[in-house]
């Protein structure tokens, strides 16, 4: 894996959340997309950190579940933790 191979994939992980982060639904025909690009994305992560790479969000990605999610329930921006993780300093 070449440095600039993982330029790509974190310049791809940069657009997947770009999408995660919009304020509306994707279009059904937005979603198969989307995935393939998290594909994308997904296997150069894997090829560079191997297993020990894979954290919760990245296997959700992943493993398709976030597009299941996105499908099943539409826009997943209002469903975000970042507050409530916020709150984990604090404590």
């Amino acid at each position: 894996m070449t440095r600039s191979q993982l330029i790509i994939g974190l310049a791809k992980y940069k657009t997947v959340l770009q999408l995660l982060y919009l304020h509306r639904e994707l279009m059904d025909e937005e979603i198969d997309p989307f995935q393939y690009l998290v594909d994308e994305f997904f296997g150069i992560w894997i090829d560079v950190f191997v297993e020990e790479g894979v954290t919760n969000y990245i296997h959700m990605l992943g493993s398709g579940h976030i597009s299941y999610f996105r499908k099943k329930y539409g826009c997943l921006y209002l469903y975000l933790q970042q507050g409530w993780e916020a709150l984990d300093s604090k404590i």
